[in-house]
């Protein structure tokens, strides 16, 4: 495996300036706390309605699904901060972040100067990724799993065995 060259300065200074960007307008959408919609309140009922046990094991009312653990999930932070729409928004906001940093690394495995940069950039300010970062929805979970499998994959494809990768 060779050895990585380290990017320009100019470069690791705007793909920080942009993760910076993404992450204030993340914490911003989060911090303006528009009302629940018609999906997202229909699933915050569910977990609110549901107990630890049933969500699990039970199919939602109102023609909602999600992934099992992201409803544990959502149920735990809903549980420790009173159900009120910040605690349940908490865990997307915590996938959306998390998201911008893996996607960096993303971009590190696969592009360099100029491509890197807008690449960062278009995902770090992109209006969904912000939107669904404050959302009672499974999509930036999504994103963030979907993003770490990639991550690996470059890294595999690129020498490193898969238990150094994972």
């Amino acid at each position: 495996m060779h050895a990585a060259i380290a990017p320009p300065r100019w470069e690791r200074k705007a793909v920080l300036a942009l993760v910076i960007l993404g992450a204030l307008a993340r914490i911003f959408w989060f911090c303006y706390n528009p009302s629940l919609w018609n999906d997202e309140a229909a699933l915050a009922n569910n977990i609110v309605k549901y107990s630890f046990r049933k969500i699990a094991v039970t199919p939602l009312d109102d023609l909602q699904a999600a992934p099992p653990g992201y409803l544990l999930t959502e149920k735990v932070f809903g549980h420790l901060g009173g159900y009120s729409e910040p605690s349940l928004r908490a865990f997307s906001l915590l996938c959306g972040l998390a998201a911008l940093l893996v996607f960096v690394k993303v971009a590190d495995e696969a592009l360099t100067g100029v491509g890197r940069v807008a690449a960062v950039a278009l995902f770090s300010l992109s209006s969904p990724m912000i939107y669904h970062s404050a959302e009672v929805k499974q999509y930036e979970t999504e994103v963030l799993a979907s993003l770490v499998l990639l991550w690996l994959a470059l890294r595999w494809r690129k020498g490193v065995d898969l238990r150094q990768a994972i």
